[in-house]
């Protein structure tokens, strides 16, 4: 499960019948959640030729560590449904959205580490009832997230209303809660 948001992003493997959120690790912290955010530095040791990318508490570190010389991108989200949105250029470089999503998809998964599942055979994807934006494009966004997700080469990507995705989380906390309680009622 994977739940690319404005402010946070969150990523959930699921391993027989247990579903369980994955760690990241990053020079700045150790935390379930991701800020969705990106910091792009010239890499000085390779004579500013390659670009250091961080994300979430890594790309604030880099950016306040660093001021005036790291790129810092935010709420990448929030673009995604934007027909204005074409590009951005990162130190001399152009980067689409997909090419964001990529990025940041690809960041988060080096800080998972080992708890990157290696044999993912679906992906499942968190979507906004509604895009952000005045003129919202909803199939624009979606083409978008599907062409960066396919990068990866997931076999099977399906996306699920985000509503949708919280109600399930809670009905199975409240059916396992249920549970416990009926068992305790009758131990």
């Amino acid at each position: 499960g994977f739940d690319f948001g404005t402010t946070n992003t969150v990523l959930a493997a699921r391993a027989g019948d247990t579903t369980q959120s994955l760690s990241f690790t990053s020079q700045a912290e150790v935390t379930e959640s991701l800020r969705t955010c990106l910091s792009f530095m010239k890499d000085k040791d390779l004579g500013g030729l390659a670009l250091k990318v961080e994300a979430g508490a890594a790309a604030i570190r880099s950016f306040i560590d660093n001021p005036g010389e790291a790129r810092f991108l935010q709420s990448i989200k929030t673009f995604a449904a934007s027909p204005l949105f074409q590009s951005t250029i990162v130190h001399a470089r152009r980067h689409t959205f997909e090419d964001l999503l990529e990025i940041f998809t690809r960041r988060m998964m080096a800080y998972a580490g080992d708890g990157w599942p290696s044999d993912v055979t679906r992906i499942v994807a968190g979507r906004p009832v509604r895009f952000a934006g005045v003129n919202a494009d909803a199939a624009l966004a979606m083409e978008r997230y599907r062409t960066a997700l396919a990068r990866f080469g997931f076999p099977d990507v399906q996306f699920v209303m985000e509503p949708v995705a919280a109600a399930f989380y809670f009905a199975q906390n409240l059916e396992r809660a249920l549970h416990t309680s009926a068992r305790r009622d009758r131990g």
